[in-house]
């Protein structure tokens, strides 16, 4: 699928992927920084499976990969105009000794939550969510399971039609840079990492630009980082209107 076309299916069911759109020597500075992180000490861990630590956000090249054009313009797709949010690093050790199929996929979530107390139904806006891998990864990895469509699922009844869910799913498999975009209404899960490496790669998140029921900020959320710690990522943004506002702002 050509890059336009997988801009249309995103507009269209708020969840899609991309892919081919970052050089060799994108994808190994991304690697570079993804090393330099995870070898520093005292890391800011959750789950086993992500990493918060603000120091990732003195990465040059994390910046220009939440910033890239077609990142940029997917997520426009999906929420209009936004705001960069969250970081988070993807760091998933082996956890499995076998790869997930469809049938054994559990654990369907939503990560509206994370930026808002409205329910999803109801709510009039949600978040958006980057994740781009930044190695190949087969079903072995324990790649993302997306379900593509799924923001229209009724979440207020009390029994989800999960033969409906799995049957849209689609997982976040591929070469290096390949790159899942979706709708905090969407649901996805996590897989089984059988191989015998880590699962690399950038989990990206993003609020409107002027959100109505979307205002609530977690604590890994960039808004909370140290004002010079702040004000250093958005000079290597070099926009500073991209990132949401600074807790301390008024």
């Amino acid at each position: 699928m050509d890059t336009a076309a997988a801009l249309d299916v995103i507009a269209e069911a708020k969840a899609g992927f991309l892919e081919g759109f970052l050089s060799q020597k994108e994808l190994d500075g991304l690697l570079e920084a993804w090393h330099r992180i995870t070898s520093l000490p005292s890391l800011t861990y959750a789950d086993g499976r992500f990493i918060f630590d603000p120091r990732l956000y003195s990465e040059l090249a994390f910046a220009r990969l939440a910033t890239h054009p077609l990142i940029m313009e997917a997520v426009r797709r999906v929420i209009g105009d936004c705001r960069l949010v969250r970081l988070q690093l993807v760091a998933t050790s082996p956890n499995a000794s076998m790869p997930s199929t469809r049938e054994s996929l559990k654990g369907f979530h939503v990560e509206h939550h994370l930026h808002s107390e409205v329910h999803p139904l109801l709510s009039r806006d949600t978040n958006s969510w980057v994740w781009v891998n930044f190695e190949m990864l087969t079903m072995e990895n324990g790649p993302l399971a997306v379900s593509v469509g799924s923001h229209h699922v009724d979440l207020l009844k009390r029994r989800l039609d999960l033969a409906q869910v799995v049957a849209a799913t689609q997982f976040h498999v591929g070469s290096a840079g390949a790159t899942a975009v979706f709708s905090g209404k969407t649901l996805h899960c996590g897989t089984n990492n059988c191989s015998k490496v880590v699962r690399k790669g950038l989990y990206v998140g993003f609020v409107p630009a002027q959100p109505q029921d979307v205002t609530k900020r977690g604590e890994h959320d960039l808004c909370h980082l140290a004002i010079n710690d702040y004000e250093a990522f958005a000079a290597l943004i070099s926009r500073p209107d991209y990132l949401v506002p600074h807790s301390s702002a008024k």
